[in-house]
């Protein structure tokens, strides 16, 4: 449970989670609780986390870096208006059955990274932005 780790006006200053390190798997851990305190969160990794089916990154408006592979995640619904910045990386596990996207921008030579795959059922994707580098 990660609401305990906000300060005691219910802040949290956490910009980085790293569970999974993309070698390893765990087949025990299904959720994180208190996610959506860590409004400041930019970069979450869940790699091999092949338990874990659901996951509220909703309320995750600064998150710029997610990968998922080998996952067991099976719906993708990031915040609304979410920006994924130059170097950043998305990359989604091909278990998912829904992606749900609202308002996201890309911006320069950032990674998305999905494979298609039989067990997807549906797919939303509204206000899809590609934000180019400025001179």
């Amino acid at each position: 449970d990660l609401t305990a780790a906000v300060n005691t006006v219910g802040e949290s200053s956490l910009r980085s989670l790293i569970l999974g390190d993309g070698n390893n798997t765990n087949s025990y851990v299904t959720g994180i609780s208190g996610l959506s305190a860590h409004k400041q969160l930019e970069e979450l990794d869940i790699r091999g986390y092949q338990a874990m089916t659901s996951l509220d990154i909703s309320s995750l408006t600064k998150l710029n870096s997610f990968k998922a592979i080998n996952s067991g995640l099976t719906s993708f619904a990031p915040a609304k208006g979410l920006r994924i910045y130059s170097g950043s990386d998305v990359s989604l596990p091909s278990t998912l059955q829904s992606i749900d996207i609202d308002s996201m921008a890309i911006s320069g030579a950032s990674a998305f990274n999905y494979t298609p795959n039989s067990n997807l059922r549906y797919v939303s994707m509204r206000n899809i932005e590609r934000m180019w580098p400025s001179n």
